[in-house]
């Protein structure tokens, strides 16, 4: 998803190792170091490739449960004890599902 950007800042970064001059900032608000800005493009597109990752993970998991049987699929609809009432989450995984019958079945 952000691969271009992550792929430039790569490669703007690699200009220090090019020249050796480093192109500083600084903020001038208190005594710190200045900044090398080739350091903070590579900080930035690891921190990106790392925030990535995780959001990759995160929308895996979150599509792996929206794909588990809830009360919305359950045969037993408003007659189950363990249906949440109006507002509350959904449960997922409940033992007490009962799901579609075997097509021979009716």
């Amino acid at each position: 998803m952000f691969e271009e950007l992550i792929n430039s800042l790569r490669i703007c970064g690699k200009i220090r190792s090019v020249d050796d001059n480093c192109v500083a900032f600084h903020d001038g608000c208190c005594e710190a170091e200045p900044v090398c800005m080739y350091e903070l493009m590579w900080q930035a597109a690891d921190a990106i490739e790392e925030l990535s990752a995780k959001v990759d993970s995160l929308q895996f998991f979150a599509d792996n449960i929206a794909k588990l049987p809830d009360c919305n699929t359950c045969l037993k609809k408003n007659l189950c004890e363990f249906m949440p009432k109006y507002g509350e989450y959904c449960r997922i995984n409940c033992p007490a599902w009962l799901g579609q019958p075997p097509k021979g079945e009716n």
